[in-house]
């Protein structure tokens, strides 16, 4: 069976990480310095790209997830 990824209405929102990205884009030339850490590795729409604090093993992102 092949692997897929659909969208999952259950995901948390990620819509301030997203808008963070939007303006990533226009000021960071390929959002990143190396290949390995390219946006083209990223599930579009599942993973925050933005984490916001920490505290040992948990993190919070932008969105407050």
């Amino acid at each position: 069976m092949p692997n897929k990824v659909e969208f999952n209405n259950d995901y948390p929102s990620i819509k301030k990480s997203d808008e963070y990205f939007k303006i990533a884009v226009e000021l960071i030339p390929a959002q990143t310095q190396t290949l390995a850490k390219g946006t083209g590795q990223n599930v579009k729409g599942v993973a925050p790209k933005y984490l916001q604090r920490g505290k040992g093993s948990h993190v919070w992102d932008v969105d407050g997830n």
